[in-house]
Order: structure tokens, then C-alpha cells, then sequence
């Protein structure tokens, strides 16, 4: 892959046989190998000015090492060179989750209305979406903007409301009243 793809990685055939040979045994991480292997991928591609982005769908314990360089955009987070407070591109998460842009060309659906009988009740990834939804809605809060609050908080519910799971869309209610205690639409 580092030759026939051009993949960023600096070690040599060497070097590599060499990381390979060690233990991979990390708690809560990746294995010591990806770990070597991934920051340099990453640390060389930033170097290069070439975009890295982790799928919303990897753990916690990959992006760790780069936990304060990742900027959500939607599905997706991007690793970033400068640390970062500010997690979230609220523009580009916009324009990504608000979306599924598998339709077609230039017309944009709601992504439920994409997805098939049978991904529409996989929880899970309605969580990936949930999550994104959220993290708009707490930036909106951040922002006084409570009108976006709502509209972001009931895009989440409506996503889990079909699932009947009664646990998960407690957690959302209690999530909205969080961020807006007032909201009218939170009652209805």
C-alpha cells in the first residue's frame, strides 16, 4: 500500500518488519503496531498537506492519540495540525449530516428516505447520526441560538422515535431539556 498507493508512511521495508516483529498488545488502544504505523501515516500526511478524516464508526481508542486535533464534520472527523477547542465545524457538519448524499446527482434527500427497510432500524447507526445532531445542537446552545437547539434535539429524537427504544429516547429528551429547559416543542 505505502508503494502502489503512495500511502505517507516514511518507514522502510526494514522498519516495518521490524514493528510488525513486536508485541501488539495495547488496553484500550489500537495495538502498539497500528499505533506506530497510523501516527506516522497521519503525522506525514499533515506534513504534506494532504486531508486525513477518521469515519465517525472508529473508536475512541484509535483517534486517541489525536484526540485534540480532530475536528467533527458530520460523519466524519478530520484530523487538524493545531489543537483544537473547538471540535466541531458546525458549516460542513451541516452540509454533511444533515444528508445522505447517495441519491441522485445534484438533488439532496433526507437520509432515511435513502436507506433501505432494513438499515433504517439498525440503531447503531442511527446513534452516528444522533451524535452529530447533538453535538450541532450544543453548539447552537454554546450560541444563545435556541431555536437551532430545538430543530437539531428534535432531529435526533425522530431518528430514535421509530425504533421504539424507550431508554435511548429518554436520553435524548433528557439531552434536549439540558440544552433548552423552556423549549415548547420538547413538550409536543
Amino acid at each position: 500500500m505505502r508503494d502502489s498507493l503512495r500511502l505517507p508512511l516514511s518507514y522502510s521495508d526494514q522498519e516495518l518488519n521490524g514493528i510488525l516483529s513486536q508485541s501488539d498488545t495495547a488496553v484500550g488502544k489500537p495495538g502498539l503496531r497500528l499505533g506506530r504505523i497510523l501516527n506516522n501515516i497521519i503525522t506525514n500526511s499533515l506534513k504534506q498537506n494532504r486531508p486525513v478524516y477518521f469515519a465517525s464508526t472508529v473508536g475512541a481508542g484509535v483517534t486517541a492519540d489525536w484526540r485534540e486535533h480532530l475536528v467533527r464534520e458530520g460523519m466524519s472527523t478530520r484530523v487538524v495540525r493545531t489543537k483544537t477547542g473547538d471540535s466541531i465545524d458546525v458549516q460542513r457538519t451541516l452540509e454533511n449530516a444533515g444528508t445522505w448524499r447517495m441519491a441522485t446527482a445534484g438533488r439532496k434527500v433526507e437520509w432515511p428516505a435513502c436507506m433501505s427497510p432494513i438499515l433504517r432500524q439498525t440503531s447503531w447507526l442511527n446513534l452516528y447520526y444522533i451524535s452529530a445532531y447533538l453535538d450541532l445542537a450544543r453548539r447552537f446552545q454554546s450560541q444563545g441560538d435556541l431555536s437551532k437547539v430545538d430543530d437539531w434535539c428534535r432531529r435526533s429524537y425522530a431518528l430514535i422515535e421509530h425504533l421504539e427504544d424507550p431508554q435511548r429516547a429518554a436520553q435524548i429528551v433528557k439531552a434536549w431539556l439540558s440544552l433548552n429547559p423552556n423549549s415548547e416543542r420538547r413538550r409536543n
